[in-house]
Protein backbone atom coordinates (compact mmCIF):
# COMPACT_ATOMS: atom_id res chain seq x y z
CA UNK A 1 0.00 0.00 0.00
CA UNK A 2 2.92 2.37 0.82
CA UNK A 3 4.15 1.98 -2.72
CA UNK A 4 0.70 3.02 -3.97
CA UNK A 5 1.16 6.35 -2.12
CA UNK A 6 3.75 7.00 -3.14
CA UNK A 7 3.38 5.86 -6.62
CA UNK A 8 0.04 8.80 -6.05
CA UNK A 9 2.39 11.44 -4.92
CA UNK A 10 4.92 11.38 -7.45
CA UNK A 11 2.25 11.20 -10.35
CA UNK A 12 0.81 14.52 -9.06
CA UNK A 13 3.91 16.15 -8.27
CA UNK A 14 5.86 15.01 -11.25
CA UNK A 15 2.91 15.26 -14.41
CA UNK A 16 1.17 18.14 -12.90
CA UNK A 17 -2.44 15.94 -12.89
CA UNK A 18 -5.42 16.35 -10.70
CA UNK A 19 -6.01 14.95 -7.18
CA UNK A 20 -8.99 12.69 -8.67
CA UNK A 21 -6.84 10.80 -10.99
CA UNK A 22 -4.73 8.57 -8.81
CA UNK A 23 -7.69 8.61 -6.17
CA UNK A 24 -9.56 6.73 -9.62
CA UNK A 25 -6.77 4.30 -9.32
CA UNK A 26 -6.57 3.55 -5.79
CA UNK A 27 -10.37 2.81 -6.06
CA UNK A 28 -9.70 -0.21 -8.57
CA UNK A 29 -7.26 -1.55 -5.90
CA UNK A 30 -10.16 -1.53 -3.48
CA UNK A 31 -8.57 1.09 -1.73
CA UNK A 32 -10.55 3.78 0.49
CA UNK A 33 -9.43 7.21 -0.37
CA UNK A 34 -10.67 10.83 -0.70
CA UNK A 35 -8.78 13.22 -3.42
CA UNK A 36 -8.41 14.99 0.25
CA UNK A 37 -6.61 13.18 1.56
CA UNK A 38 -4.01 12.78 -1.56
CA UNK A 39 -3.85 16.78 -1.12
CA UNK A 40 -2.74 16.41 2.41
CA UNK A 41 0.06 13.80 1.28
CA UNK A 42 1.33 15.76 -1.37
Amino acid sequence: MIYLILGCVRWISKYGISYREPEEVILERDLEVDHSMLYHWV
